[in-house]
C-alpha cells in the first residue's frame, strides 16, 4: 500500500512543541504547511528539550522520490528543508512504512527509509533500509548506509526490508527494527508462502522475519541483523518502544495456525541483545489469509507501563483496540 501522492505535510507546531512539556492540556497554535505538494506521511520527534520537533517525509517531484527533513523551533518560522538521501531518488513513498525520524539525548537527528529496486517477475519491489543521521540539529546529514547486513552479499536475492520502527532508547542507543524476506527468496526467486495473498499458513514454508539492529556508537554504525521472530504478517509495520534501563518492547503482526493474525510483543531486558518469547496483546483470533496493512502502536510512560493499541478485522470486534 503505497502513501497518496499530491498531498501537502502540515503540522499543528505548538501542539507538537508543547505535548511533552507537561500535563497541562496544550493551546493550539497555527497551521503550518512544511510541503505544498507530493509529500507522503509524515512523522514527527521531538528535540530532548522540547524546543524543536523535526518532521520528517518522502516527497516525490518530477516521478523521483526523496526524504525531507524540517524543523520547527518552538518560536518563530520552520527552516528550510534539508533533503536526508544523499542519492537523489533514493526513496519509495509508502503508508505503512514511511519515513521515520527519532532524536538522541544529545541532540542528533536520525531518519530511517527504505527506498526501492523493480525485479522483473515480482509483483513488489525489493527494498532497502537505509540511514542516515545529522549531528548539527537536523541542519545537514552525514551520508546514507544500509542497515540490512545482507546488502553487500553477491550471493543474495533481492528481497525486501521494511515495515520498519526507529526508537533511541534512553542511554543512547540507536534501534531500528523491521520485516525481512531474505529467506523467503531461494536463487531461483521462489517465494514463500506467505504472501501479500498467497496460500495458507504453512509451518514449514518460511515467512518473513522480524529483525533489529542496534546501533551503540550514536548512529554511526549498526551491529549484526538480529532474527527475533520468524512467520510475521508479510505486510504490517513493526513497532518499537524503550524504556529504561535496558528494556525494549517490540510488537507486530504474527500469522498463526489456521492463517489467524494477531498482535504479538516481545520484550527485552538488555537493550536489544535478546528477547523473550512473544505473546499476543489480546487473543483476536482474525482469521484472514492475506494482508491488512494494519500495524500496531507502543509507547512507555514514565512509569514504565506500556501502552499497546491495535486493529483487528475480526467480525465481532472490530476496530481499534487499546491494552497496557
Amino acid at each position: 500500500m503505497r502513501g497518496a501522492r499530491g498531498r501537502s505535510v502540515a503540522v499543528l507546531a505548538a501542539l507538537l512543541l508543547l505535548a511533552g512539556c507537561g500535563d497541562a492540556a496544550p493551546e493550539l497554535g497555527p497551521t503550518r504547511t512544511l510541503a505544498e505538494a507530493g509529500a507522503s506521511n509524515p512523522t514527527v520527534a521531538l528535540a530532548p528539550d522540547g524546543g524543536v520537533a523535526y518532521v520528517a517525509w518522502v516527497g516525490t517531484e518530477d516521478g523521483r522520490s526523496d526524504v525531507w527533513l524540517r524543523a520547527v523551533p518552538a518560536v518563530g518560522e520552520p527552516r528550510s528543508r534539508v533533503r536526508v538521501n544523499d542519492v537523489p531518488g533514493d526513496a519509495q513513498p509508502h503508508a505503512q512504512a514511511p519515513a521515520r525520524v527519532a532524536v538522541g539525548p544529545e541532540g542528533n537527528v536520525y531518519v530511517a527509509w527504505t527506498n526501492a529496486t523493480i525485479v522483473e517477475g515480482r509483483p513488489f519491489p525489493a527494498s532497502d533500509l537505509r540511514f542516515a543521521r545529522s549531528t548539527d540539529g537536523g541542519r545537514s546529514f552525514e551520508p546514507a548506509f544500509t542497515v540490512n547486513d545482507d546488502h553487500d552479499d553477491p550471493g543474495a536475492a533481492p528481497a525486501s526490508h521494511t515495515f520498519h520502527e526507529l526508537v533511541v532508547a534512553p542511554d543512547g542507543a540507536v534501534i531500528v527494527s523491521w520485516l525481512d524476506s531474505r529467506r523467503e527468496w531461494n536463487p531461483d526467486g521462489v517465494h514463500g508462502a506467505h504472501a501479500h495473498a498467497g496460500p495458507s499458513f504453512d509451518p514449514a514454508v518460511p515467512g518473513p522475519d522480524v529483525r533489529i539492529a542496534v546501533s551503540r556508537d550514536g548512529g554511526r554504525s549498526f551491529g549484526p541483523n538480529a532474527v527475533v521472530d520468524q512467520q510475521a504478517c508479510p505486510c504490517c509495520r513493526t513497532t518499537l518502544a524503550a524504556g529504561a534501563g535496558g528494556r525494549l518492547h517490540l510488537a507486530w503482526r504474527k500469522v498463526h495456525e489456521g492463517d489467524v493474525r494477531d498482535i504479538v510483543v516481545a520484550t527485552s531486558t538488555d537493550g536489544g541483545a535478546s528477547f523473550a518469547e512473544p505473546h499476543r496483546v489480546h487473543e483476536d483470533g482474525w482469521v484472514f489469509p492475506g494482508c491488512p496493512h494494519a500495524g500496531p502502536a507502543l509507547v512507555v510512560d514514565r512509569a514504565g507501563t506500556m501502552h499497546a493499541v491495535w486493529y483487528t478485522g475480526r467480525e465481532d470486534r472490530q476496530g481499534h483496540h487499546y491494552a497496557s
